[in-house]
């Protein structure tokens, strides 16, 4: 062996790609994709390594093993890279009829490399002006290999296309762009530099082992920046304003829809969590100190899911459609969030206080909607000190919140100034809470029993739900007086 410069390409392919795959894998080595570019990456390690020993090799002897790696590499590389294709960049399973496939590519590029080497001689291998070479003297290796290459090559080409066709997210569409981008510079430079070559008789520099390091570093690039097989925040993606803007308004609701069901989800994991942890960790301080911390967590993660749907529909308010409906949806996120970030804050992660709650989601409702408390004052007196439970705290909050709200809008006319005043109290297990206003009173048309608008339906579903009952009262001043009965929740 000698230094020759010529053996330079082969030896950075070699370090490049033993660097990358390495690496990749080692961030999840039990994730499919990892693994089959990881053995992307080994085929390029064998031809970068057999391609080096060939250009430092001093002699036929020496250059023996160069052609083998080489040749090994370049039959197995089609493969691996239709097998990522159908995996890239999402799929986890295959079908088994596509396994099967994948398996006869694999036997078919097996048995190409095991005729390559019936016909091996090394004494064809030749010196050229950069070192040792070894031209396939025979024309149907020749145009197997070729052939083998452009095939498999095209069927995982039509496979990334397929897969940017199907995908709407842009970061993925991105990724693909980028292994388009790989696929048709490494093809380019390997035709030229290597196969045209064979098929005329002719000798240029061969760049195409340099040149597939571009391919493995083009796909490494998109794991790393875009954590193609790593796990990120979500709000990290969803916050993305380019991503947001391009969203029309169908688009929106989907996504809100999605995220209002991951939300109910991760309600009835932690209600369950609750109640199993409660039964099996009773009196032991250490599992207690666990289970707090994976609660937090989870009403952590619970209101950015509602601060994300909350940003998307301030997003869609500050576009031309804007509507009072979203103000609206908006504000009734915002009474669940509460909940969740006080339980989230709080050391009792069972349940929150009611009045403290309350003076929080009323300030809230006064900033949404412009409301000064030098114009209207608010007065919340509770004379139990009542606690309440996430299960009851929620549908009693979008109560409350939905009652406010119609004072804020309705009420006070012409800034007017005025008072609300809640009142909460028990009497032997029943919540009473008394909300009124000193404002223009309901109009007579409107009924609450009969009234159709969202937000009383609202109302009478959410007491429903909780087995209670609500009366009101809308002369000169407007009154709801809401009775939760044998509620063993309210503490």
């Amino acid at each position: 062996m000698y230094a020759n410069p010529y053996a330079l390409p082969g030896f950075i392919a070699f370090i490049l790609n033993l660097i990358l795959g390495s690496y990749i894998l080692s961030r999840n080595p039990k994730h499919r994709q990892n693994q089959v570019f990881f053995f992307i990456t080994f085929t390029f390690i064998l031809c970068g390594l057999g391609e080096a020993i060939l250009r430092s090799s001093n002699n036929q002897s020496e250059a023996f093993i160069g052609p083998i790696l080489f040749y090994l590499g370049a039959f197995l590389l089609p493969p691996f890279n239709l097998h990522f294709s159908l995996l890239f960049p999402d799929k986890k399973k295959l079908t088994k009829k596509t396994q099967y496939m994948i398996f006869m590519v694999y036997l078919i590029g097996i048995i190409g490399f095991i005729l390559f080497l019936f016909q091996y001689q090394p004494i064809q291998i030749t010196t050229s002006s950069w070192g040792y070479r070894y031209p396939i003297t025979s024309e149907v290796i020749t145009i197997f290999i070729a052939l083998w290459l452009f095939i498999i090559s095209l069927l995982a080409f039509i496979n990334y296309f397929i897969n940017y066709r199907k995908t709407t997210d842009p970061i993925k569409q991105k990724q693909i762009r980028n292994v388009f981008i790989s696929i048709s510079f490494i093809g380019f430079i390997a035709f030229l530099t290597n196969i045209i070559p064979s098929i005329l008789q002719i000798q240029i520099f061969p760049f195409a082992t340099l040149s597939m390091s571009i391919y493995t570093f083009f796909i490494a690039s998109s794991i790393l920046e875009y954590s193609l097989f790593i796990y990120i925040p979500m709000s990290q993606t969803v916050l993305n304003k380019h991503h947001i803007h391009q969203l029309n308004r169908d688009e929106l609701e989907k996504e809100v829809n999605a995220r209002t069901q991951a939300l109910l989800k991760t309600n009835e994991d932690l209600r369950a969590e609750i109640k199993r942890r409660s039964h099996a960790e009773k009196g032991l301080t250490e599992s207690l100190d666990e289970k707090n911390m994976l609660l937090k967590e989870v009403h952590h993660r619970v209101k950015n899911n509602l601060q994300i749907i909350s940003s998307l529909l301030y997003l869609q308010d500050t576009s031309k459609n804007k509507d009072n409906a979203t103000d609206e949806l908006r504000n009734r996120i915002r009474s669940m969030s509460l909940i969740h970030e006080r339980l989230y804050r709080s050391k009792n992660l069972s349940e929150i206080n009611l009045k403290e709650y309350l003076t929080e989601l009323i300030q809230a409702l006064y900033t949404s909607y412009g409301t000064e408390t030098t114009m209207v004052q608010y007065n919340i007196i509770d004379e139990s000190d009542v606690n309440l439970d996430i299960d009851t705290a929620i549908p009693c909050g979008l109560i409350i919140n939905e009652i406010i709200s119609n004072s804020l809008k309705h009420a006070f006319p012409h800034n007017n100034e005025g008072k609300i005043n809640i009142n909460i109290k028990k009497e032997d297990k029943n919540l009473i809470l008394t909300i009124n206003d000193n404002g223009i009173g309901l109009p007579d048309k409107i009924k609450f029993t009969s009234s159709k608008t969202l937000g009383m339906q609202l109302i009478k579903s959410l007491v429903k739900q909780l087995n209670g009952t609500i009366k009101i009262q809308g002369e000169g001043k407007t009154e709801y007086i809401l009775q939760l009965p044998d509620q063993q929740k309210i503490k």
